[in-house]
């Protein structure tokens, strides 16, 4: 049940799940990415804030430990630094030889021995960033420069004189980011749905749209049976779908004119190229059905060849053929382009002419009759040419007559013709 309802879909239905199934991932891939970037972010910004302001710490303590501030305003002014930010714990620890020389410092002695951060970055002046769920702890070691040895007459160039303990609460940071990353998150996503529903949109009218115009014109041909119908291509559709349009044009045009060809063979006399007998009695039931219904006239006319046999028998069957044709064009050019002329035999034609009466069918008979007798046929070095004796009949719409009777009549005149041509002759 799954396979077929697969196989049934359509590719706009296709196009429409996998737009659906990329939006959905896009949707629920989003807080993912959103949460990493975040993190991410969180460490910069913390880090960077940090290292800044150790060093705007640094740069003040500096510049008043240059003035001979004792040690108790330098603590004053780094509790007055916590007191302006509450968002910051800052922190300065001395090293073991700046302790004694200047004076002991317990929370200096006790972070010494009791941190490993803090003991660590004595040991090799590295910075360092300590992360945790709720803070960010950033260590900026203060190492010895030329202009420290003038004070610090103990230490050496590159020696730990104290370390900045800065530690930094991340949610102060992860509130207006959280907010700045999800708008541009949900814009991001916006932007992307939109951006796959143009190219959906685009998708159905570029070959969505052309394969189903495709289909609709196939199926009108099978309905309707109507191979004139064609594909009109549009300028916006791609090249290749253009092109399989104009093949399959071209494909239905010659279908259709292997069609006609197949159907004029079917109705048509392969000698003569007048109708043939199928398509005379076809097309005289229908002209006899339209005259009974309208009571309007109609006519049939009877051919039969005189002297034609023995242009068989002594100039063969090719002279034969010759003459067959001749006749036909001679009955062609004297009659209707409503009329219909048949071969409905091997040396007998027939007439079919609606809204034709009967004095008008014996002088369309007598003028046929004497077409035939008058056409001159080339054969080789000789002019050949036979009799016609035509016989003609009426249908009365109002007794009810059937085609047979209608036919019958017909004979029987044109047989009457022929006794008295060979009675005449005789």
């Amino acid at each position: 049940m799954i396979r077929r309802a697969v196989d049934s879909l359509s590719i706009g239905a296709w196009l429409l799940i996998i737009f659906s199934g990329v939006a959905a991932a896009v949707a629920a891939g989003m807080p993912i990415v959103t949460s990493y970037q975040e993190e991410a972010a969180v460490r910069r910004l913390a880090t960077a804030e940090s290292r800044r302001a150790s060093q705007l710490v640094f740069d003040h303590l500096y510049s008043v430990m240059r003035k001979g501030w004792t040690r108790s305003e330098i603590d004053e002014i780094i509790s007055r630094i916590n007191r302006h930010d509450e968002t910051m714990d800052v922190r300065v620890y001395r090293s073991a030889g700046v302790a004694e020389a200047f004076g002991a410092h317990p929370p200096s002695a006790e972070a010494r021995e009791n941190d490993p951060v803090v003991r660590q970055a004595f040991m090799d002046g590295a910075e360092r960033l300590v992360e945790s769920s709720e803070s960010v702890r950033y260590l900026y070691p203060l190492l010895a420069e030329e202009s420290c040895l003038s004070c610090h007459d103990t230490a050496n160039l590159g020696d730990v004189n104290g370390i900045i303990d800065i530690q930094f609460p991340t949610e102060e940071l992860r509130v207006p980011l959280r907010v700045t990353l999800r708008s541009a998150g949900w814009l991001y996503v916006g932007g992307a749905v939109a951006l796959f529903l143009l190219l959906f949109i685009m998708l159905r009218r570029l070959i969505t749209r052309p394969i189903v115009e495709l289909s609709e014109t196939m199926r009108h041909i099978v309905d309707r049976d109507d191979l004139g119908r064609r594909v009109a291509p549009r300028s916006i559709w791609p090249r290749e779908v253009t092109s399989v349009a104009d093949d399959f044009n071209t494909l239905m045009a010659e279908l259709e004119e292997s069609r006609e060809e197949l159907l004029q063979q079917s109705v048509r006399d392969g000698l003569t190229g007048c109708f043939n007998r199928r398509r005379f009695d076809s097309a005289l039931h229908g002209e006899a059905e339209r005259a009974r219904r309208y009571g309007r006239p109609l006519s049939v006319i009877l051919v039969d060849l005189d002297r034609f046999k023995p242009i068989n028998d002594i100039h063969g069957h090719a002279a034969g053929d010759a003459v067959l044709k001749g006749v036909a064009e001679a009955l062609a050019d004297n009659v209707r382009s409503s009329d219909l002329v048949a071969r409905v035999g091997g040396d007998e034609f027939a007439i079919l002419a609606p809204e034709t009466g009967a004095e008008q069918a014996r002088a369309l008979a007598s003028k046929l009759s004497q077409a035939v007798a008058e056409k001159r046929v080339a054969f080789g070095h000789l002019s050949l040419s036979v009799g016609a004796s035509c016989g003609a009949s009426t249908l009365d719409p109002e007794t009810g007559e059937g085609v047979a009777a209608l036919m019958e009549r017909a004979d029987e005149a044109m047989y009457e013709i022929k006794k008295a041509r060979h009675a005449q002759r005789a």
